[in-house]
């Protein structure tokens, strides 16, 4: 699996703040096979920044078939 992610944050009000994004992620069946299929998402989000790190929820659309999307709910920084 091989993933790529954009994201860029914008202040909104405060210590919240408005995200827009883009996930790539290529996956295949082979270690360090690099001939998977990659799966485009981009959607819009909302964070807010406190003292452990930002709690966040986006809602993000697969780019080919906007009929599968999600919401995502997250509380810290992903590593």
């Amino acid at each position: 699996m091989a993933n790529l992610t954009f994201e860029a944050n914008y202040p909104l009000w405060g210590n919240i703040y408005g995200a827009v994004f883009n996930d790539n992620t290529m996956i295949s069946l082979e270690s360090f096979g690099f001939e998977g299929e990659v799966l485009s998402s981009a959607g819009v989000g909302l964070r807010y920044v406190t003292p452990i790190g930002p709690i966040k929820l986006d809602y993000g659309v697969n780019v080919e078939d906007s009929s599968q999307s999600t919401l995502h709910f997250q509380i810290g920084h992903s590593f």
